[in-house]
């Protein structure tokens, strides 16, 4: 191969690598989509000081009843909830 030849092909390897790096850059610069967080009323919102046997604390202690079901503070807006709701942490033991 001549080299010519050669350096159409670094110039292509070249125009590659480049666009790549670019397409990277783009993608790693999106946001990622916010998730939204609930803002309406639960029907109870709890604290559990139930004593807890060592290294079983990995769940959160508080927590909202909405719907019937279980649901994590961090699923709500809770300033919201403060805000705009009458429900109170109730201590349970």
């Amino acid at each position: 191969m001549n080299q010519k030849g050669f350096a159409n092909i670094a110039i292509i390897i070249g125009i590659v690598i480049i666009a790549g790096m670019a397409g990277f850059f783009v993608l790693s610069q999106r946001p990622t989509p916010s998730v939204s967080l609930l803002r309406v009323c639960p029907e109870e919102w709890y604290d559990n000081r139930m004593p807890s046997t060592v290294g079983s604390n990995d769940a959160p202690r508080e927590y909202f009843i909405y719907k019937g079901v279980r649901r994590e503070l961090s699923d709500f807006d809770v300033n919201w909830v403060k805000t705009n709701c009458s429900v109170k942490p109730k201590v349970v033991y």
